[in-house]
């Protein structure tokens, strides 16, 4: 029985031009190399499966390398090189600190450190899981870390690098590995793929690739698990099928009955996945993405940030020319706002069946709602005595042959005289002026505003005018000692705290010609009522009057009742005493005591 090397260990880079993704990383630290400029610590932070401990033995075996490239790659033909290939190295020294994480496994690599190197100038350790050691380790690591011998350099890698103490940061060369891109993932494949004799076409591999979420390990882990599922050949439907994922064909559907507004056809395609293994979570977040590529197919400047293969960019292309950008937009709000609220839900499917009937007609609200909807809600010609609002972003114009404008139909608009009979395409962006022939003949002209696509703007809008409305109609009280008490009452009754109404049920509220007196008992009162309350600013809205006096203050004879605190002593305490009872004085001196000043 062979032994099989997985492809995460077998195509391990082990010189700087094989590592995937991360040349912002490698190209400096070649350059360092060959400048010689070594600094004494590294911190290798990133996600999991990114290179960060391949590159740590990359630059470890250059610095040591007897016969380094120009370039200054590793040549991985010398006794350097072949010893840590062959993991017998004495210069260069891993430890893993999720195992070695305690201040006994960091004195005895203090004690290593100490030792100079056998062969080559440096010794290097490279440190794993660095943010798992122990904050009392790490502080018996600082020191050394600090100002080691000059033959020492240490790589530390983390995948959590908010873990580590500042301490350590400061001492350290950052550098910040990035998730690897889904194209470099599916070049890497691609060129393993000719390695390994597999034939696998390119939908899969870029399934692969996103599943991945910018790990190659993980990628790696994955094209091992499916390409001993096949004779050879990796096909797009073998891989969805085992991975658990719905195919691009699913997702190009469901967008093809938000835009004819079909939301049974939603549902039936949604409870057809679910009962087929599917989560209703996993088909929202697949068709937010189907849809965030289609907005990314609107606009130029975002072309590199899409990962598709060349055999979907054109069907992508074709659908995205269907959907506008507000509809685009206004769903993937939606649906982000249905996955917030479904870690709530006690039913997700439910919710996002709700999800999927909005999306439907969306496009309706956004490019405007058909003629035979229009005229249903057009009222009839003879009761009509207003304009209506357009409801479609296209109009066309009345032709000269229609009677004579004084029946006022509800949508029309002017007619230029050298028009033709042929219909309109002009979008209407502004405003379009309305002109309606009352009954002396003079014409009136009445701007018609766009109608708003979102729906929450408008019912804002609503809710201003009828506020608006409201203050209008709102009439301002007469200012007398009756009302004055009604205003007040209705203050007191308003108050959310049941403490504060008891205590304004007590105050005293008098009319002083064209000023207001409030009497409070306490000076507590007058601060609630005055900075917390509003009372002032509330009475001046209940009498419109911004001007009005109002004074609030706490009446006298309480004021004068606060009576400074101070400390007693303790000679004040005994004449106290003393005068209450003047044989306790008598006993002081029989019995020679005395008291502590």
């Amino acid at each position: 029985m062979s032994n099989f090397i997985v492809s995460a260990r077998k195509y391990r880079p082990v010189r700087f031009e094989e590592v995937v993704g991360q040349r912002h990383v490698t190209d400096t630290l070649k350059r360092a190399i060959i400048s010689d400029k070594i600094a004494h610590a590294f911190l290798f932070c990133g996600p999991r499966g990114v290179g960060k401990t391949s590159c740590a033995r990359i630059l470890a075996k250059a610095l040591n390398c007897k016969n380094p490239s120009e370039d200054k790659e590793p040549c991985n033909a010398c006794d350097s090189c072949e010893a840590f290939n062959d993991n017998a190295s004495f210069n260069i020294i891993e430890l893993d600190a999720a195992s070695h994480n305690s201040v006994e496994h960091m004195r005895k690599l203090v004690e290593q450190v100490n030792i100079q190197p056998t062969a080559g100038a440096y010794k290097v350790f490279i440190i794993d899981e660095v943010h798992m050691l122990s904050t009392s380790a790490f502080n018996a690591f600082l020191k050394t870390l600090e100002e080691p011998p000059p033959y020492a350099v240490f790589i530390l890698a983390t995948t959590e690098k908010h873990k580590i103490l500042p301490t350590i940061l400061s001492r350290c060369q950052i550098y910040d590995f990035k998730r690897i891109d889904v194209n470099d993932v599916v070049k890497h494949l691609r060129h393993i793929c000719q390695q390994e004799g597999v034939r696998a076409e390119d939908e899969a591999l870029y399934v692969i690739g996103q599943k991945a979420d910018g790990a190659l390990r993980d990628a790696l882990s994955l094209f091992d698990r499916l390409s001993n599922q096949s004779d050879g050949t990796m096909t797009y439907q073998q891989v969805i099928d085992s991975l658990g994922m719905v195919d691009y064909e699913t997702y190009f559907g469901l967008f093809d009955n938000v835009l004819s507004e079909d939301p049974a056809s939603l549902l039936m395609t949604l409870n057809s996945l679910v009962g087929r293994g599917f989560e209703a979570e996993q088909v929202i977040k697949g068709l937010a993405s189907h849809m965030r590529d289609l907005l990314f197919f609107k606009f130029e400047k975002l072309s590199p940030l899409i990962t598709l293969p060349d055999q979907l960019l054109i069907r992508y292309r074709e659908q995205a020319k269907l959907a506008s950008e507000a509809l685009l937009v206004n769903s993937l709000d939606t649906i982000t706002d249905a996955l917030y609220r479904a870690q709530l839900s006690p039913d997700k499917k439910v919710l996002f069946e709700i999800t999927l009937t909005k999306i439907a007609y969306y496009n309706r609200l956004v490019s405007g709602q058909t003629a035979d909807i229009i005229a249903k809600e057009v009222p009839d010609k003879k009761k009509a005595n207003t304009i209506a609002e357009p409801f479609s972003s296209q109009v066309e114009k009345l032709p000269e042959s229609l009677p004579t404008v004084q029946k006022a139909p509800d949508i029309s608009i002017p007619v230029d005289e050298h028009t033709t009979d042929k219909p309109s395409t002009e979008k209407i962006e502004e405003p379009v002026s309305v002109e309606v022939v009352q009954q002396d003949g003079e014409k009136e002209s009445k701007p018609v505003k766009k109608r708003q696509t979102s729906i929450m703007s408008s019912l804002q809008d609503i809710a201003k005018e009828i506020d608006k409305e409201k203050k209008n109609k709102k009439k301002a009280r007469e200012l007398n000692a009756q009302e004055l008490a009604e205003v007040w009452e209705l203050f007191i009754v308003q108050t959310d705290s049941s403490y504060m109404r008891q205590l304004l049920a007590n105050t005293k509220v008098v009319l002083e010609k064209e000023r207001i007196d409030i009497v409070v008992d306490h000076k507590r009162v007058q601060e609630a009522i005055t900075k917390e309350f509003n009372c002032i600013i509330y009475l001046r809205e209940a009498f419109g009057q911004p001007e009005l006096d109002v004074h609030v203050h706490v009446e006298e004879s309480n004021e004068s009742k606060t009576v400074e605190k101070r400390l007693i002593t303790n000679k004040e305490k005994f004449e106290y005493l003393v005068e209450k009872n003047p044989n306790i004085l008598e006993m002081t001196r029989r019995f020679n005591l005395k008291f502590d000043n």
